[in-house]
């Protein structure tokens, strides 16, 4: 039973109009031009009508609200229709007790159909009504002039109008769709006897093809078993190759790593021994300079004993020449008497001074010498720890060597490595392949068999 009806923007209805149909009679008056004739185009409408002209129209945006000058009402982009039927009695074929239809329409000509809020087909919303005497052509619905035509109308029209009333319409549409369905099996029964006839001609050529592809899926399973058998026992080969040369490698790191270690530590002791050749070297210079000063203060030593032995002859020789003096001049030895011992004092003093710088000279000579053998110890000293630096360097250089040479063996186990592994991805990819013309033929072998 009709229940409602809610129209938005559609014709002369720009806002949301609900008309409401209770249980009886209900009649919709109004003076020419209020609408009255827009409320049955949009029951039409929302059941289904594509004619344009029926609407009094002349396309389907025509039924949008184009606004209103003297109001000052703009149009819309949208027209909507919806209609309600109370489905308590479940009549219509929807698990509802109400059942809302509905239609839209947008001005770029787009539209869509709705039942329950969910998107339908027109050809569900007909199919919905189809037996229930409501639909555009239906007898439920008799609009202005509608009477005058149906006593007019034709056995053909009348025949279909009391086929709807009497609900056996949808049987009859079921019919003509089953027909159809019918015709469209028998055009594809011809269409495959057609076919039959054109595959047994093939089937002898088919039947030898699928044989050879038989043969060939048996050849190529050994084949690719063969393959399998070779690719396994390579790769196992490989395999332990690569182990024995991670191994290899990993002894060679091991090796490198305490040679590393070692010449660190070589290094090390060479830095040690540099310190202490510094040192000593130092301590050298510093002998060295201590010596040099000896040696000056010996020289001026030696010079002020040269004086002081020439100053010594000297007096020997005014001491002589003054004895000689006195024992001429014996006479006069009571006035030179003061004069002798004056002299002779000068004689002491000269000779005690000449042995003190004599004890002297033989220090000096003796600190020199014990300088001179300390200097020879730290020159013999030097000498055996610079040949001991030499032997490091020479030991240091050869540890070098033999790293270089490890890196060398190394960079040649790996380069070996890269190639073993490349060789095992090729491996892996001929598998790969394999394994795909595998299950082409597997499926050109089941396409021939079916």
């Amino acid at each position: 039973m009709l229940k409602a009806l809610e129209l938005c923007g559609f014709k002369s209805f720009a806002d949301k109009t609900r008309f409401e149909f209770p249980a009886g009679i209900t009649v919709v008056v109004g003076p020419n031009g209020s609408g009255k004739s827009n409320v049955v185009d949009a029951i039409k409408w929302v059941l289904g009508e594509q004619s344009a002209k029926s609407l009094r129209g002349q396309d389907m945006a025509d039924v949008i609200f184009k606004g209103s000058g003297t109001s000052g009402r703009k149009p819309t982009n949208t027209a909507e229709a919806t209609i309600v039927f109370d489905n308590v009695d479940r009549r219509l074929p929807i698990d509802a007790p109400e059942v809302h239809v509905t239609r839209r329409v947008y001005r770029s000509g787009e539209g869509e159909y709705l039942i329950n809020r969910q998107p339908c087909r027109l050809k569900d919303i007909k199919d919905l009504f189809r037996g229930t005497g409501v639909g555009v052509d239906a007898y439920s619905l008799i609009e202005q002039g509608k009477v005058e035509r149906l006593l007019q109308a034709s056995a053909k029209d009348r025949r279909a109008m009391f086929e709807e009333a009497a609900g056996i319409s949808r049987f009859k549409a079921k019919k003509v769709e089953a027909q159809r369905r019918l015709e469209r099996v028998d055009q594809n029964m011809l269409r495959l006897s057609d076919i039959v006839e054109e595959v047994e001609g093939r089937l002898k050529s088919v039947r030898a093809q699928a044989g050879k592809a038989k043969r060939y899926r048996e050849y190529s399973d050994r084949l690719q078993q063969l393959r399998t058998q070779v690719g396994l026992t390579d790769w196992r080969k490989l395999t332990e190759k690569l182990t024995g040369i991670e191994r290899e490698i990993a002894r060679l790191r091991d090796e490198a790593a305490a040679i590393a270690a070692n010449s660190e530590l070589q290094e090390a002791r060479s830095l040690e021994l540099e310190t202490e050749i510094s040192a000593a070297a130092d301590a050298v210079r510093d002998g060295a300079g201590r010596v040099a000063r000896h040696r000056e203060q010996i020289v001026g030593l030696e010079s002020s004993i040269e004086q002081q032995r020439s100053r010594g002859n000297d007096l020997d020789e005014e001491a002589v020449r003054h004895r000689q003096h006195v024992t001429a001049m014996s006479t006069r030895a009571g006035d030179l008497q003061e004069r002798l011992r004056e002299v002779t004092n000068d004689l002491e003093r000269a000779e005690t001074e000449h042995r003190a710088i004599a004890q002297q000279v033989a220090d000096r000579e003796r600190a020199l010498g014990e300088l001179t053998a300390q200097m020879d110890r730290l020159r013999a000293d030097i000498e055996m720890r610079r040949a001991d630096y030499v032997a490091r360097m020479r030991q240091a250089a050869t540890l070098g060597n033999q790293v270089s040479v490890h890196r060398s063996q190394l960079a040649v186990l790996t380069e070996t490595e890269q190639r073993c592994r490349q060789r095992l991805d090729e491996i892996e990819r001929s598998w790969t392949a394999q394994s795909v013309e595998l299950a082409r033929s597997n499926d050109d072998l089941d396409r021939f068999a079916s």
